[in-house]
């Protein structure tokens, strides 16, 4: 049991995290700072009400591309908490982002806490999850690729189709 908890208490890697903040702190003015929140691609996405995506690979391919070819946004993304409980999961955003983006523009932040990510970010991006929660909480914006279940005006973006996304 303890070794199952690991994967949902990690800490936060200093060494990331101090790279992450020079790279804020050297920001150019009008840039934002955008995070992706990544899924388990194999978990249920058909079970997500009013996905605008085939499936969360489709989604984060379509996301990470948009994203990534925004001069004005610092991309990070971060891996599920607990990809580590799924053999084929561990390190796959790392894989995905590797094998078909530039990374020079992307930071991958899985060893960074998601509540520190969250306050250094403008946006919030996802499909769906408690991550669109911990978000409105600390009053950031979020754009999601589901139906929003619940109305926040202002704070949440949901989109009725991929091209509106």
């Amino acid at each position: 049991m303890k070794k199952d908890l690991k994967a949902f208490t990690s800490k936060t890697n200093e060494k990331e995290l101090n790279k992450l903040n020079l790279i804020i702190n050297n920001k150019l003015e009008g840039s934002i700072i955008v995070t992706v929140f990544a899924h388990i691609f194999s978990d249920a996405p058909h079970n997500i009400p009013g996905l605008i995506f085939d499936d969360f690979y489709d989604w984060f391919i379509s996301t990470v591309e948009s994203l990534s070819n925004n001069k004005n946004v610092i991309l990070i993304i971060k891996e599920h908490p607990s990809a580590n409980l799924y053999v084929q999961e561990k390190d796959l955003v790392s894989k995905i982002v590797k094998n078909n983006f530039k990374e020079d523009n992307i930071f991958i932040a899985n060893n960074i806490q998601s509540n520190i990510l969250i306050d250094k970010s403008d946006f919030i991006v996802t499909a769906s999850g408690t991550v669109i929660y911990e978000s409105i909480y600390k009053e950031k914006n979020v754009i999601i690729a589901s139906k929003r279940t619940f109305d926040i005006d202002n704070l949440v973006y949901d989109f009725s189709s991929k091209n509106e996304y």
